[in-house]
This record gives structure tokens, sequence and C-alpha cells, in this order.
């Protein structure tokens, strides 16, 4: 599809740019794009060099046992490898003296691996620090990502429709178990996959926590099924998955989210990225609270092939998804001030930009370090997205109820000195 420049640019809202990125053998090109102004930058570099770095710095960010047993080490290779890929990739397009503070991030490769609100606008001290302390992107930008800009226009444009306002959310149960009539006829690959998945305690606590302030269909243990989400998803407006994901990174399309296993005739408990892609939903959010599920293997034309992906085939125009092995704590609160701030009108960027801040200034120690509150990244629109809350209203129907009865105050006191 040929896009026109002008038709992206009418989308774009002061302060935003756009910024893709193509990685070639020897370089790598930077395209910025606000509703003013379209620039270009080549940056020489080895392609190779360039997938070290990701990979090391993807590395520093998901090595959970490393960030614990040997802190020195970690914080050093972290704040390096953060703060190498900001002076490469986002220095030489961003302008410390523009008013931009929304930045849409497409890129290309392996590069969709990291995410960029992790990089360092500064270098750090390399005596280990306080990681509350480092100067992290996002303290300066609303950050969110998509697949193309065409993608992103057609997120943009979307009209959603014909959902019923509310959330389904579904926390999986892993200690349910079937006999063993039942479980030997599941795959030899299905009941590999299943006896890996541990409990997960706080997505049980996050789901509850959703449960009591707003309406919609929360699902534990054995109501957390595959065939149960088949049957409701296409309903909602938000759709929240607190379960394992499984990355199947030589075959893509076969990554899955694991949910409550039921015995099913029908469905393995394991609902499939190609599976998803077939779904007609009507969700304007989907969240995937759950391991690597944005994270899968590139495929030229098409972006990184991963479950979210699958979510956008099937109609969603945005998603929060995770680029690797989530801490079930640090997800639990991040998810809690996430959808507080939703519910409060925030664009969705915005909302998961200040959630994750909110998780650093009460973190304790180590628990600060970007490992645990960087995964999660938003993709495609930033459109505030409505939620109905517990008391049976829209809240951010109830801020302008509040507005209309403010204004009609002030015009009543216009109208009585008037008289």
């Amino acid at each position: 599809m040929l896009l026109k420049l002008e038709s992206l640019q009418k989308l774009l809202k002061d302060k935003t740019a756009v910024i893709e990125y193509v990685i070639s053998d020897s370089a790598v090109h930077i395209f910025k794009l606000t509703n003013k102004k379209l620039s270009w930058k080549v940056i020489p570099m080895d392609k190779n060099l360039l997938e070290n770095n990701i990979d090391a710095l993807h590395s520093s960010l998901s090595n959970y046992s490393l960030i614990h047993r040997q802190e020195k080490k970690a914080y050093r290779q972290y704040t390096l490898k953060a703060y190498w890929f900001y002076q490469q990739l986002l220095k030489p397009v961003l302008d410390s003296n523009s008013s931009i503070n929304n930045l849409v991030i497409i890129t290309d490769g392996i590069l969709g691996h990291l995410p960029f609100e992790s990089f360092l606008t500064m270098p750090a001290p390399q005596s280990l620090s306080d990681y509350h302390r480092l100067a992290y992107l996002i303290k300066d930008y609303n950050v969110s990502y998509n697949y193309s800009a065409a993608i992103w226009k057609e997120n943009e444009e979307a009209l959603r429709a014909g959902n019923n306002g509310q959330m389904l959310a579904m926390a999986a149960n892993y200690k349910f178990s079937l006999d063993s009539s039942k479980f030997n006829l599941r795959l030899p690959t299905d009941r590999w996959m299943r006896s890996g998945l541990v409990p997960l305690p706080g997505a049980r606590k996050e789901v509850q926590g959703l449960e009591d302030k707003y309406q919609g269909f929360f699902a534990f243990d054995s109501i957390a099924t595959e065939k149960v989400v088949k049957g409701k998803a296409s309903e909602y407006a938000i759709l929240h998955f607190a379960m394992h994901g499984i990355l199947n990174e030589n075959r893509p399309m076969l990554s899955s989210l694991a949910f409550t296993e039921d015995g099913d005739s029908i469905e393995s408990g394991f609902l499939q990225a190609h599976e998803i892609s077939k779904m007609e939903l009507k969700a304007d959010l989907v969240v995937l609270s759950a391991c690597e599920t944005g994270y899968g293997r590139f495929e030229k034309g098409n972006g990184i092939a991963s479950l979210a992906r699958s979510f956008m085939y099937a109609g969603v125009p945005s998603m929060v998804v995770s680029l690797w092995q989530v801490n079930d704590f640090a997800t639990s609160k991040v998810m809690k001030y996430f959808y507080k701030n939703l519910s409060e009108g925030m664009f969705k960027d915005e909302a998961l930009r200040n959630a994750k801040l909110r998780y650093v200034e009460s973190a304790n120690g180590v628990l600060a370090h970007p490992a645990f509150w960087s995964p999660f990244i938003q993709i495609g629109t930033t459109k505030p997205v409505q939620i109905k809350t517990k008391g049976g209203s829209y809240l951010s129907l109830f801020f302008v109820g509040l507005a209309v009865v403010a204004l009609g105050t002030l015009l009543y006191k216009s109208a009585k000195k008037a008289a």
C-alpha cells in the first residue's frame, strides 16, 4: 500500500514523532516524522555489531540470576549498553530543544526485542549506583511501538464499535491436574510444555484486583480455559490474560497462551498464535500479562512474528505485551497502576509510562532495575480506552458530567450578574 506523507502527518498530534529504523548490512537508517517535517539520518554500523549489542542488552535486562547474584557486573553491563543505544539510535534524531514528548517507535529486525524506554540518556556512574536515579528515556518521553507506518495509520483511523465496554480478565491455574486417562490423550509436546508451567500466585491477585474495580467477566481456575475465551472474547472491550506465554522460536505461529487444563476433547489448553489470528475480536486493548508475548522471530515484511502480532490480525488496534519472562510481583504492581491510569482517561502510552515510573519510585533496591518494569511495551494506537467501573458507568463519562455541571454553574452565575 502506497502511503502519502501528508496523510500520515495529518494523524500526528503535536509533540509526537514517529521514528522508524531500517537496518542494512553496513548502516542503520533512521527516519523521523513529525506533523511538520520528515528527516533522515544514516548511522554507519556493521549489522553484526548491532545484533551483538542487541543480544547483550536484552540479556542484561532479562537475566534475573545475574542481577541478584552479581550486582556490580549486572549494573555495568546494563548501563553501558543502555547508554550506547541511546547515543547511536536516538540522540542523532532527538533535538534536545524540541517540544517532542511522545515517541512512536517502528523497529526493524531483532531491534524489536528491546524496550527503548530503558535506554539511558546520560552516562551512568560506573560504581554501583541507585537504579532509581538513572536517566531512563522513560523519564522524558511517552513511548509506544508499531509494526509499520501503514499499520500505525490503520490503527489510528480505526473506529471501534460493538463491544460491551467491559473487561474479560483470566488468570490460569497450573496446579489443576487431570486423571491419567485424559492427560495421556494429550500430544506429547503439550504434556511436556504443561509439565514446566510453574504457578503464578501474582496472576490471581492481579485479576482479583481488576475484578474489585471494573465490570466484566473474571475467570480463575477451572473457568480460565481456552474454550471459555474462544466463546466470550469477541464481546469485550479489554482482554487481559494473566498467564504463561510460550514462545516457539522456530515456528512463531505455534507460540501460545497457556490456559488452565480442563481435559476438553477439542481444545488443548494452549491458545496458539495461528488460532488467535483467525478470531474476530472487537476489543480496543489486549493486555498479555504473560512471559515473552511480544518477543518472536523476525520475518521480512511482517515484523516480529509473535502472539501480539496475531492479535492485530484478529482486529485489535492496541496491545500491551512482554519482551522477556516477567517477574510475577513487579507485573502485578505495574498492571494495577496501569489500569488506574487508564480509568482516569490517560492515553495508553502515558498510562503505562506513569505506571512504570510509579513502580520504580516504590521499588526497593535492585527491584528498581529495568528488568522488572521495562519488559512491558505498548503496541498500536495510544488512544484512551473507556473502562466500565463497578459503579456501572464509564469513569470518563463521570468526568464529562462534572465538566457539564461546572459549565452550567458558570453560565448561571454569568446570567445572574447580567440580570
